[in-house]
């Protein structure tokens, strides 16, 4: 690795190519020896004539470059590579807020193993439709995207396609379910509705796997209700949710193709938390470590090698696969996004149901004055400083991608938000596979110095 601790940016050599790393800003560069000495010597202050000059006695050139060299300084500032400053966080409410998830019951009619709630209620006082449809104006009149409808069990609530309805005239909305309530009427009502998305859980390729962890029969129900959408022409809106445990990590890396031969186009793998359910019953479902490592290792060498032939997400906090030098973001939505319960509890996390990250009730206070409430501006200073005070992540070369892992990870594993979520390895790994990746499948295009379109 060729490094100087004044360069505004890290160095790693990957085969014959370099990745340039911004140190204060998460962005990247993918060049050869030239670009990186090019980005060196503009790094010092030298000019394009003075670099040119040094490119000629190090190479031994004989031709102009000084072209070159301009037309690679000018897509380094074109991609903000050259500003020094770290990219800041807004806390203005209409930039950076983008949606809330509602959990509109607390009813289901499932017992899950690995429920982040604490129990499932068979009998819920949920709130009114009226209040619903309030939030909803509320946070429309707030520039947000997208609705994500969750529980319990949504299905359960009687006016559960009403509420949709409401919400998908100005918002994406997402519904996330079981599936085993999902029969002809409701799949048509959904389609009705405007429905944008449907999260179903499914997790295992295997009856026994999944109706363990969710009940007898569950995985027939939601493979019927999967049929029931499918039959309404909403395959392509299906997007399935696979809950990683100890006891179907096996199955995991199947689960690609098992999708698939059902027709579904999306998958997104969750790791099980410790809390609600999860957290209080005996046998724990939290997979061993190194085979939660060894699972994602091979998903996303399947990935490299030779992709999928659907959508495949792992969320692992921080790391999604690159394919722009661009300034890259987060996958954690901590700061973006609000979570309502069904008692009208705030929160900022849907992993963070604790008293130190309350931020009010909907009923008594609203979402704006949650989102620029001095306590989550507070949490938010917290969250992101977590990558300047965690004493491994000071260093770290990955550390404005990841912002230091899974702050809820690091808290319910450790009891801190103070430490990584000890993923670090996995992520250094795989960022400098998918930026070289990236870069390589770009470069028969672009021939010149630089491999990699900035």
């Amino acid at each position: 690795m060729f490094e100087h601790q004044f360069l505004p940016f890290h160095i790693l050599q990957e085969e014959n190519l370099y990745i340039l790393v911004h140190k204060n800003r998460p962005s990247w560069v993918v060049t050869n020896e030239v670009g990186k000495d090019i980005a060196v010597q503009n790094s010092l202050k030298s000019s394009h004539s003075e670099i040119a000059e040094f490119l000629k006695n190090r190479y031994r050139l004989s031709e102009s470059v000084e072209e070159d060299i301009k037309g690679f300084i000018n897509n380094l500032e074109e991609v903000g590579f050259l500003k020094e400053e770290s990219s800041g966080i807004s806390y203005d409410t209409k930039d950076n807020f983008k949606g809330i998830l509602f959990l509109v019951t607390q009813a289901c009619n499932l017992s899950c193993h690995h429920c982040l709630l604490e129990r499932n209620f068979s009998v819920s006082n949920d709130f009114s439709g009226e209040l619903f449809y309030r939030v909803v104006e509320e946070i429309d009149s707030l520039g947000a995207e997208f609705l994500l409808i969750s529980g319990g069990e949504p299905l359960l609530r009687p006016d559960l396609f009403d509420l949709i309805s409401y919400a998908s005239k100005s918002l994406k909305v997402t519904l996330s379910t079981n599936g085993t309530l999902v029969g002809f009427q409701e799949a048509r009502e959904l389609k009705k509705a405007g429905i944008t998305e449907i999260a179903v859980s499914l997790d295992g390729i295997l009856s026994q796997t999944h109706d363990y962890l969710r009940g007898k029969g569950s995985f027939q129900r939601t493979l019927n209700g999967i049929d029931f959408l499918k039959r309404e022409g909403l395959e392509e809106r299906i997007h399935l949710h696979f809950c990683l445990s100890k006891l179907n990590i096996d199955e995991a890396i199947d689960f690609p193709e098992f999708a698939e031969n059902l027709g579904i186009r999306r998958v997104t793998f969750l790791p099980v938390k410790r809390l609600g359910r999860a957290s209080s019953i005996k046998e724990d479902l939290c997979p061993d470590r190194d085979k939660y490592r060894e699972f994602l290792i091979k998903l996303y060498e399947i990935f490299f090698a030779q992709g999928f032939s659907i959508e495949v997400n792992s969320l692992l906090s921080g790391f999604q696969p690159i394919q722009t030098g661009k300034e890259q973001v987060s996958t954690c939505p901590f700061g973006t996004q609000l979570i309502v319960n069904a008692s009208g509890d705030i929160y900022p996390c849907p992993a963070m149901f604790f008293p130190d990250y309350h931020l009010g009730n909907v009923f008594e206070i609203g979402i704006e004055k949650a989102l620029n409430s001095k306590k989550f501006r507070a949490l938010q200073e917290k969250h992101r400083a977590r990558r300047e005070k965690i004493a491994k992540c000071k260093s770290c070369t990955w550390r404005n991608f990841c912002l230091a892992g899974c702050t809820s990870s690091a808290y319910l594993e450790k009891g801190t938000i103070w430490e990584t979520d000890d993923f670090c390895e996995i992520r250094d790994k795989l960022y400098r596979r998918a930026i070289i990746s990236a870069a390589k499948k770009k470069s028969s295009r672009r021939q010149k110095i630089h491999v990699c379109p900035l």
